[in-house]
């Protein structure tokens, strides 16, 4: 509804009310010279005064309703921007509104929306360059530290080894992250069993957790999926990763089964502030790749006062698109 409209209408209401209110009162004003009592000229008041009131109220009560009616749109427009997840840069805002006002609003927020995102993009390309410039540099230190380790000191070795190790992780990680949003990756199709690959992650998992006087507390049905192994593995190494790093408490994993596909959960306590916040925020945006590329899968993250929870739902594949 056009908001333009809506202000007309209350505008000719709210005049309209005026209008008759003011002649009903000046026709029952010259009618009651003709009474000839004072109770019969003190009841056409009161039932003047009732009939004033009515129109009030009646009116007071559409332009409340039409006042409404026209923050409906920027309501609306509130609850999107409210929903916009700073990993996905490519979501937009849209309003079922025609008013040219709101409109306008809503392109420009869109055309914000499209700088970020190129900003990002462009961020993320020199990003990939960079990964590729530094994996053979990477790849020889690591090759000529394995060649001096009988000249170096054992506990050097093994902290400059250890340095070479996660640096080598994350470009590996950036490097997936750039084939994955340009839509490059290769998928190899398998029927696989999803509690499985649980199992076999969660055995360096509990140990993890175990260091860190936390617990993980899995319950898991037989569940298969049709998946890449490789990139499925990435996404609940990721998911159960995050909750590990950003979490605090037990960790809560469920793998579900039902008609419709099979839906794995991952919930923790959030970390309190000021703790676990040095990361880059790459995990969840390479769950979202990958999921993104199978295009059978739905990733989505819940948060409820201090718990986290993070769901995957995985369809059968003829179901995907």
């Amino acid at each position: 509804m056009n908001r333009r409209w809506l202000t007309l209408t209350a505008v000719f209401g709210l005049g309209f009310l005026g209008v008759s209110t003011i002649f009903h009162w000046v026709a029952s004003a010259r009618e009651a010279r003709f009474l000839k009592s004072a109770e019969h000229r003190r009841e056409m008041v009161r039932w003047e005064a009732a009939y004033a009131l009515a129109m009030l109220t009646t009116f007071s009560g559409i332009g409340f309703l039409v006042a409404a009616a026209a923050k409906q749109p920027l309501r609306a427009l509130r609850r999107q921007l409210s929903l916009l997840d700073p990993q996905n840069p490519w979501q937009r805002v849209h309003v079922d509104e025609r008013d040219p006002e709101i409109e306008a609003l809503v392109q420009e927020i869109n055309r914000l929306l499209d700088r970020v995102q190129e900003t990002l993009s462009e961020a993320d390309r020199a990003s990939a360059r960079v990964a590729h410039e530094l994996k053979l540099p990477l790849t020889m230190a690591r090759l000529r530290m394995e060649q001096a380790v009988e000249r170096v000191d054992p506990a050097i070795s093994e902290q400059i080894q250890a340095e070479l190790d996660r640096l080598s992780h994350y470009l590996d990680r950036a490097l997936l992250l750039a084939r994955a949003e340009k839509g490059g990756l290769v998928l190899r199709w398998e029927r696989l069993r999803v509690d499985e690959l649980l199992e076999e992650l969660l055995e360096g998992f509990r140990l993890l957790a175990e260091a860190e006087g936390r617990t993980i507390e899995a319950r898991m049905i037989p569940a298969e999926a049709d998946a890449d192994r490789t990139y499925l593995k990435q996404i609940l190494y990721n998911l159960i990763s995050n909750a590990l790093r950003h979490g605090r408490g037990p960790i809560y994993l469920r793998l579900r089964r039902n008609a419709s596909g099979i839906t794995l959960a991952v919930g923790n306590r959030i970390k309190r502030s000021g703790v676990g916040r040095s990361g880059l925020g790459m995990g969840k945006r390479i769950v979202a790749a990958l999921v993104q590329s199978h295009g059978n899968m739905r990733a989505a993250y819940r948060l409820c006062r201090e718990w986290h929870c993070a769901r995957l739902r995985i369809f059968p594949k003829m179901a995907s698109g």
